[in-house]
C-alpha cells in the first residue's frame, strides 16, 4: 500500500461512507486540509460536489457495483485518484476505472481488515497509511431520515419498515437502525480500541455514535 500521490503522507485522513449524512459535510469536506479516502458508494457524490478524494476503496465483489463508477472512471478529475480493490472486484469496474489501481487482500491473510463493510477497509486503509487522526464521515450505521444512503449514491434510498430496529442518534433522538448496521458499529468500534496510537473523529450527529469517536460537528 504505497502512497502515490507525490504528496507527503498527511496525518489527519477523513474516511467517507455513503449514509445519509454525508450530504450535510460537502463543505466540511471541501476545506479539510488532510487526505480523504472514499467507499465506492461515496465517489458520485463527493465529485459532483466538487470533491475528490485521494483514494477510493472498493471490496464488493457484486455485479451491481457497476453503477458506482459508471463513466466516472474516465473523468481527468480522477485519473490520479488510486482505486484500492478486492482481487475479486468485477472486470467491468477495473476497465473503467482510468487512474492508478493497487490490488490488496483482506485480512486475515490480506493487507486490509475486513469487517463487513467496506467502510472498515478503508479506515485499516487510513491507519495502514499513517494517519495520527481519522474523521469518520457518512458512517451513520442508521436511517436518518429513513434513508439507506445519501442522495447521488446511485442506490434506492427509501427503506422497508420492517427492516426498522431503535437506537439513539447523536442528538440523543431515536433513529431506525437494522441489525447489519449495528454490527458493523461493533466492528469499528473493536477496531477502533486496536488503535490506541489513532485520534478517532465523527461527523453527522443524525448518524448513531461510535464508541471510541469524538463528534466534532
Amino acid at each position: 500500500l504505497a502512497w502515490s500521490s507525490g504528496q507527503t503522507k498527511p496525518d489527519h485522513w477523513a474516511v467517507v461512507a455513503s449514509g445519509p449524512t454525508l450530504s450535510e459535510q460537502y463543505e466540511w469536506l471541501r476545506m479539510f486540509g488532510g487526505s480523504i479516502v472514499a467507499v465506492s458508494a461515496a465517489l458520485q457524490p463527493l465529485l459532483r460536489n466538487g470533491i475528490i478524494p485521494n483514494a477510493v476503496v472498493t471490496i464488493d465483489h457484486a455485479p451491481e457495483m457497476v453503477r458506482y463508477f459508471d463513466a466516472l472512471g474516465a473523468l481527468p478529475s480522477v485519473h490520479r485518484v488510486p482505486l484500492i480493490y478486492d482481487p475479486a472486484t468485477t472486470n467491468e469496474v477495473l476497465q473503467m476505472w482510468h487512474g492508478p489501481r493497487f490490488v490488496t487482500t483482506l485480512e486475515p491473510e490480506g493487507a486490509l481488515w475486513a469487517g463487513g463493510t467496506v467502510t472498515h477497509s478503508a479506515m485499516d486503509f487510513a491507519v495502514k497509511m499513517g494517519a495520527k487522526q481519522v474523521t469518520l464521515v457518512g458512517f451513520d450505521c442508521a436511517f436518518p431520515h429513513d434513508q439507506s444512503h445519501v442522495d447521488g449514491a446511485g442506490i434506492p434510498l427509501p427503506v422497508p419498515a420492517k427492516w426498522y430496529q431503535w437506537s439513539i442518534d447523536g442528538h440523543g433522538q431515536k433513529v431506525a437502525t437494522a441489525n447489519n448496521m449495528s454490527m458493523f458499529r461493533r466492528h469499528a468500534e473493536d477496531y477502533i480500541a486496536r488503535t490506541p496510537g489513532v485520534k478517532w473523529c465523527k461527523r453527522g450527529r443524525a448518524g448513531l455514535p461510535v464508541m471510541g469517536c469524538e463528534w466534532t460537528d
